[in-house]
């Protein structure tokens, strides 16, 4: 299977911890309120051309099928826990997708983008319009190219199962990005409270 990579953090100390280098799971349950993200997609809806958001290009946007798998999986999870199923969001996956691919190309493994971004500003400047208005999570993941490999990750982590789990999460993005860094795959998904023009 090669080289894996998943840690673990509790949820309350993680949100004391924001940003830590050593964490894979990133959660905001609460509401936000003002300016959380950087700019580029606050104003978004599904007007917004997609050119003008940050993350990455509609090349690598669209759900590959160890994504779209991966969905599957998630979806299939959620209803036996008695959630409702999440929605691809095309927006979120942008931010997902460039953040994989970013830390792949950079050599890291962190929710903090070596350009000092976190996962909501990301989500902003994909252009995520509810990225300023709803709570979002991230979880990430190294090591296992294929979507059951990183779900079962996941799953076996209280944090980013309860991510996976968490009851106000309507829409999520999917990134995976594979062939480099010390981990040669990458993967991230980026939760929202609320689907919206940016997620078609």
């Amino acid at each position: 299977m090669g080289k894996t990579f998943v840690a673990s953090l509790l949820a309350a100390t993680l949100l004391t911890a924001i940003g830590c280098g050593d964490s894979n799971m990133w959660t905001e349950p609460d509401l936000r309120a003002g300016s959380g993200g950087s700019g580029g997609g606050g104003a978004g809806s599904g007007g917004t051309d997609p050119s003008m958001c940050g993350g990455a290009g509609p090349s690598t946007t669209a759900l590959d099928a160890e994504e779209q798998s991966f969905l599957l999986l998630l979806n299939d999870h959620r209803v036996a826990n008695g959630e409702s199923p999440v929605a691809a969001c095309t927006s979120l996956s942008r931010a997902a997708q460039g953040h994989s691919e970013d830390m792949r190309d950079q050599n890291y493994f962190d929710h903090r983008g070596l350009n000092g971004s976190s996962p909501g500003d990301r989500a902003c400047d994909a252009c995520y319009a509810s990225c300023e208005v709803t709570g979002w999570g991230e979880n990430i993941a190294a090591g296992n190219s294929g979507a059951e490999g990183t779900f079962n990750q996941w799953v076996n982590s209280p944090g980013h199962n309860a991510n996976m789990l968490n009851a106000g999460f309507a829409v999520v993005g999917i990134g995976r990005a594979t062939g480099g860094g010390t981990y040669g795959t990458y993967w991230t998904t980026v939760f929202g409270g609320q689907s919206d023009g940016s997620c078609d």
